[in-house]
């Protein structure tokens, strides 16, 4: 076993190589047609013998493995798995000469190592030259792709930490406020409604303004909390007969106070054939109450809004939530259904109020649903926010509960 280095232009990149040859009379040969090569300089290891080729490759690391040993050559996959074994990330590569007899036994299927045959009658400096530049750019493209992939897996997983993290600070901080935000809400009716002694209207008034405050906190914690339940797949739908007919109505009462505030008035246009439908109606009121409440907040006092039910070509339905507001850009129209997200439109109050957590939790129940939601505005003209649900009549009429996630059911048809 020899060691020799050989120096060639400073910046020029230096190859750890071991030689594995069986005939010690070639190996000047060899080298001085290994040392002809322009692109690299070369600090030898020779040996004559595999088992001894292998316990050196676990004590040094090279950059590069010239096997010209007839044995080795001929049982290639042994020798490859237990340079492999040595080397837990990436192995060397290696260049197999080989005689004509013997040439294309290099193929193998040990995917990280880089590997490339040369036959002997064929051999000369450059032919050498361009196979051990071939195997050494493959392995360094090789080992920076594990490398990549190590480090993203790494960050994903620090980042999946964090998202953990963030879901239980706000499932701990809403359990955490709701319980004496509802005390304080109680409170406060018992003030507004006189029990703890006469209140004057202005009171009333101030009391009232309290009680939207601490309404309009509880329906972000609930929000954060929703958002937390669907990151984490435990969202389930109970799916069963639903009536169109009880659905809206229970929409229009959750929004009648605020619609009357502003002197709005709501239509229903029901054209379906189908009063009945499989889904999990709360969760539908759900979409259409959040719907219904973002028209009624972006819409002009004394402004109607339709809500309209149709069937679809498919056998399903489509609901339509249609206001006379404010309008939505077009470039903000793919944007609002992102989490978080909340539109600049100075010319309305409510711009920016809000988590920007409704829309985005409307679209992800439509999709479990296997359904659509989107949305076709026009600034200073309205908006119509559309969202359909797939045929679901020929589902057994009984509770079913549905353990699917968003990325299951994403569709780019709207039609169906």
């Amino acid at each position: 076993m020899a060691r020799e280095g050989v120096n060639l232009q400073p910046g020029v990149m230096t190859l750890n190589t071991l030689i594995l040859q069986d005939d010690g009379s070639a190996s000047p040969h060899l080298r001085r047609l290994v040392q002809e090569n322009p692109h690299y300089r070369f600090n030898f290891e020779i040996c004559s013998r595999p088992t001894l080729a292998s316990r050196i490759c676990e004590s040094c690391n090279f950059d590069l493995l010239i096997i010209d040993h007839v044995e080795t050559v001929n049982n290639q996959r042994n020798f490859l798995q237990d340079i492999q074994s040595t080397n837990s990330l990436t192995p060397p590569p290696v260049v197999f000469i080989s005689d004509k007899n013997a040439e294309g036994k290099s193929k193998t299927n040990t995917s990280t190592l880089c590997t490339d045959t040369l036959n002997r009658t064929l051999l000369n400096s450059q032919s050498l030259a361009r196979s051990i530049h071939n195997v050494v750019c493959k392995q360094r493209l090789l080992s920076s792709n594990i490398q990549r992939s190590i480090e993203l897996q790494r960050v994903n997983s620090e980042l999946k930490n964090k998202n953990r993290e963030i879901r239980d600070f706000y499932q701990t901080v809403s359990h955490e406020v709701k319980t004496p935000l509802a005390a304080a809400r109680e409170f406060i009716h018992i003030v507004r409604d006189g029990i703890g002694g006469p209140v004057t209207p202005r009171q009333e008034e101030l009391l009232d303004h309290a009680l939207t405050s601490c309404d309009q906190i509880a329906t972000h914690f609930n929000d954060l909390v929703e958002i937390t339940r669907l990151d984490a797949g435990k969202v389930r739908l109970r799916r069963k007969s639903a009536s169109i007919d009880s659905i809206i109505t229970r929409t229009l009462a959750s929004c009648a106070k605020a619609a009357a505030t502003n002197g709005m008035q709501i239509n229903t246009e029901i054209a379906s054939n189908h009063r009945q439908f499989i889904a999990d109606g709360d969760r539908i009121f759900q979409v259409l109450s959040n719907l219904l409440s973002n028209a009624i907040k972006y819409s002009d006092a004394n402004s109607s809004i339709t809500i309209n039910v149709s069937d679809n070509n498919c056998g399903g339905l489509i609901f339509c939530i249609a206001d006379q507001g404010c309008g939505i850009a077009e470039d903000d129209q793919l944007k609002i259904f992102d989490r978080l997200y909340q539109g600049n439109n100075g010319r309305h109050q409510f711009s920016g109020a809000g988590l920007g957590l409704g829309l985005s939790i409307a679209r992800e129940m439509v999709t479990l649903h296997q359904g659509t939601l989107w949305v076709e505005s026009t600034v200073g003209q309205g908006s119509q926010f559309y969202f359909s649900i797939p045929d679901c009549t020929g589902s057994k009429d009984k509770d079913q509960l549905s353990h699917l996630t968003k990325d299951d059911y994403e569709q780019k048809n709207i039609a169906c």
